[in-house]
């Protein structure tokens, strides 16, 4: 049975906790807040997506710029997300986060 809540991304953990099902139930989510990072990294959800924003904003300005510059325009698409933040990627990520680099 899915549970949403649109309310708070924390919502669908505290009724899993209530339930009892916490770790049992696997469980993702769009969302990359403390709360959500902290659930990764203890096993209480399998992943978050991260949109990778900074890769968003950034690329098509370096695209542009070379462009401006050189004439160079990429042959390639450059994907800039999404990616998966996982139980072996979460500590690694909350560390940028709290450097202010994701």
């Amino acid at each position: 049975m899915p549970i949403h809540s649109s309310s708070s991304p924390s919502a669908p953990l505290a009724a899993l906790d209530e339930l009892g099902l916490s770790g049992k139930v696997k469980t993702g989510t769009f969302d990359l807040s403390p709360t959500i990072l902290q659930a990764v990294v203890g096993g209480k959800m399998e992943w978050g997506i991260d949109a990778q924003q900074y890769a968003m904003g950034y690329i098509p300005v370096a695209m542009f710029d070379l462009w401006k510059k050189y004439k160079i325009m990429p042959i390639a698409d450059y994907p800039t997300g999404p990616g998966f933040v996982t139980k072996d990627t979460a500590a690694s990520v909350i560390e940028l986060s709290k450097q202010g680099k994701r």
